[in-house]
């Protein structure tokens, strides 16, 4: 489960900055345009993204919605000869992602615009998780079952998703507010390529990257130590509740289901993550509108902005309307 957790994170957050941040960063509407001149760049990340794919497919059976994972187990195991392919593939393309990490290391005129906020993440002993665990803020602990004592959702007019506040206050979720809470306790050999401003919502773009590289070193490390053993947990329905948060390529995604005993859900409450990035996204849009007087940059910077958090892809994509009021 967590190889295909990981197999998840490093094909989101390719996708987004390849396809969606680099065109930005390059000057260019979108990936086409700019594979003309950086077709090298491009090929990176399609090599990467490929790799990402046949993680998920070799684990999960497809690519998108996996199938073998289910209640106390897999229906289907992989191959030796498979996990032996994606062991050689995952060593090669060490080195895509170190150039990954450089590429976007080196991008650093967004990083000037700070503002401080709350970072929360997972946190199990030592790890750098993405699986299981309690949930994170600074010095605040907190277990996945309690979320709703700290975790307030709420309703605004003007969008039809819900927003989130962690103590009253705005918070961010993803890749940088792992590696701010638990960077500590990545691979000496991952560890040493993080130079990010933290403040900074850009520098979520830095930590996918860095995760990039930590995605690989962890899947060869679970591959090599990997004993398959094909096996099925019993169970039976019965009436019950359960709370589980898991680390999403985009953040921490809570969970909260009530079932009947005849196994049928009678109560959901999912938080996904971009849901709990809006407040945050908000309140640091107030403050970087301040930086320009033009229209056009106004519309253009705001949209770097909303996607350096990587929100689901419909809402990374160059789309921001903006109603000027002059007063």
């Amino acid at each position: 489960r967590e190889l295909l957790t990981l197999g998840s994170i490093m094909h989101s957050h390719i996708l987004h900055l390849f396809f969606m941040v680099l065109p930005d960063i390059k000057g260019y509407d979108n990936v086409f345009e700019m594979m003309k001149k950086y077709k090298n760049l491009v090929e990176i990340g399609l090599n990467l993204e490929n790799l990402s794919e046949l993680i998920i497919k070799t684990i999960g059976g497809r690519e998108v919605h996996t199938l073998t994972p289910v209640i106390g187990g897999f229906t289907k195991l992989p191959k030796e000869k498979e996990l032996k392919n994606l062991l050689k593939l995952l060593k090669e393309n060490k080195e895509n992602a170190i150039k990954t990490i450089e590429i976007f290391s080196k991008y650093k005129r967004d990083l000037k615009f700070k503002r401080k906020t709350q970072y929360l993440s997972l946190r199990r002993d030592k790890n750098y998780e993405v699986l299981y665990g309690n949930i994170i803020c600074d010095k605040s602990t907190f277990k996945p079952e309690e979320y709703r004592k700290y975790i307030k959702e709420y309703e605004v007019h003007y969008s039809t998703s819900k927003f989130a506040t962690f103590k009253n206050n705005s918070y961010m979720v993803g890749a940088l507010s792992r590696l701010i809470n638990n960077g500590k306790y990545l691979p000496k050999k991952v560890k040493k390529y993080i130079r990010i401003e933290t403040n900074s919502p850009f520098s979520n773009n830095i930590a996918q990257a860095i995760e990039i590289l930590y995605c690989i070193e962890k899947a060869i490390e679970i591959i090599e130590n990997l004993k398959l053993k094909k096996e099925k947990i019993k169970f039976k329905s019965k009436e019950s509740e359960g709370i589980a948060v898991t680390e999403a390529p985009r953040g921490i995604l809570i969970h909260h289901y009530k079932i009947n005993k005849n196994g049928k859900i009678k109560y959901a409450n999912v938080i996904t993550p971009t849901a709990q990035n809006l407040r945050n996204i908000e309140e640091d849009a107030k403050e970087f509108i301040k930086y320009f007087t033009k229209k056009k940059d106004i519309i253009y910077f705001l949209e770097r902005l909303v996607r350096a958090y990587d929100p689901c892809i419909s809402c990374a994509t160059h789309f921001l309307e903006v109603k000027f009021q002059f007063h």
